[in-house]
């Protein structure tokens, strides 16, 4: 248990560059899109994000525990891959479009919509699931663990590790206090969940 501990914090303070790469153009424009009222709101957003990811690293923990190698390689594996980066960029889009037109009728609906309202832990549920580098080197290791604890123990560390570069994208939220910078980071929003659409839409292909 201990050395798994030590493995997944050392992988994670050493992949945690890789975390931020990934999370900054989904949390950036979102925390920056809006006004938020004190530290309290973004401190609330972040904890959010962080449960997603670490309830996604638990979850992918499981599954290769119990499937092995075929969780990483199998059609389906990469199909539900493409579906959740699909999900993310239509929540992204959403959000660009709720804030960019609240005057809108659709736009007022879709802030109020229950998806809308847990951005943060989803964005953390769906980024927490993506294939990245990080998370292969963590597959990797889960592959030669073999029992729920000590796997479970690995991902909880890995998840601390990388939760320190993770957490400065909390500061981006003070950018929407300022008008301009708040309107560009909503423009942004938007074209990030295109961008992220077009990466689904390629992953779902390679099948």
């Amino acid at each position: 248990m201990v050395d798994s501990l030590a493995k997944g914090l050392l992988l994670g303070l050493s992949t945690g560059g890789f975390c931020v790469g990934a999370c900054a153009p989904v949390m950036l424009p979102y925390l920056a899109s809006r006004h938020w009222e004190g530290p309290r709101a973004l401190l609330l957003r972040g904890a959010e994000f962080l449960a997603g990811r670490l309830v996604a690293y638990l979850v992918l923990a499981g599954l290769v525990i119990g499937l092995g190698p075929r969780v990483q390689t199998s059609p389906a594996a990469v199909k539900a891959a493409a579906a959740v980066m699909l999900a993310l960029s239509l929540m992204l889009i959403s959000h660009g479009l709720s804030v960019s037109f609240p005057e809108w009728r659709l736009c007022r609906a879709l802030d109020r919509s229950a998806p809308l309202r847990r951005f943060p832990f989803l964005a953390g549920l769906a980024l927490g699931a993506s294939f990245c580098p990080p998370l292969m080197l963590a597959f990797t290791y889960l592959l030669t663990v073999g029992r729920w604890g000590a796997g479970a123990a690995f991902c909880v560390a890995f998840f601390a590790g990388t939760a320190l570069y993770v957490l400065p994208l909390l500061l981006s939220g003070y950018l929407g206090k300022l008008p301009s910078l708040r309107g560009a980071a909503q423009v942004a929003a938007i074209f990030s969940g295109v961008w992220f659409l077009a990466q689904a839409v390629a992953l779902w292909m390679r099948t």
